[in-house]
């Protein structure tokens, strides 16, 4: 498939999967105490690991990954970027700046996107189910935390270097806020 016949498909998917989520989401809106998020690698990779580790993050259709729009938000990383996780090799893996994806309170989000191998062959409730999946451990995992939330964002981000990690645009962002007191 040529690079325009796929930004054409991503563009349409990206639109289906943003409608059918934002209702499904506004219950779990969350908009935090508006404190810079500052939360220690070690804590947020357990809280990312406990989340996903029933998912084989390698043949989901749905991936998630990692964005820090500020270098305070992350203890141990001082790159605001867009990360992939690898929890084999205990690391993430850094792709891409954040520049279009800021939000007005906070600095950390787990994004999704889709992998563009899987695109054609993919099913929406599937890439639904998953993606619901994913959201629903997030937040089960932010609420064990106890001082954790989140807040949602349908949003598009595209850059060339994700394209060439196979992944497609992220289309919705988790932001993961201060849980208010």
């Amino acid at each position: 498939m040529i690079h325009n016949e796929l930004f054409i498909r991503n563009e349409q998917t990206v639109r289906l999967y943003q409608r059918i989520i934002s209702d499904k989401l506004f219950s779990l809106h969350d908009k935090g105490d508006g404190k810079v998020l500052n939360v220690h690698i070690n804590i947020l990779a357990q809280l990312l690991y406990e989340a996903f580790k029933e998912i084989d993050l390698t043949n989901s259709p749905v991936v998630p990954v990692l964005i820090i729009s500020n270098p305070v938000a992350v203890q141990s990383i001082y790159v605001p970027g867009i990360y992939t996780m690898n929890f084999v090799c205990d690391e993430f893996m850094y792709i891409c700046d954040v520049d279009r994806l800021q939000n007005e309170v906070a600095t950390l989000a787990i994004g999704y996107t889709i992998q563009h191998s899987r695109l054609e062959r993919l099913l929406d409730e599937e890439v639904e189910k998953v993606l619901l999946y994913m959201v629903k451990r997030i937040n089960k995992f932010l609420d064990i935390h106890g001082e954790l939330t989140c807040s949602f964002e349908i949003a598009v981000k595209e850059d060339v270097l994700l394209y060439e990690n196979n992944l497609s645009p992220v289309f919705l962002c988790q932001w993961i806020v201060n849980r208010e007191e």
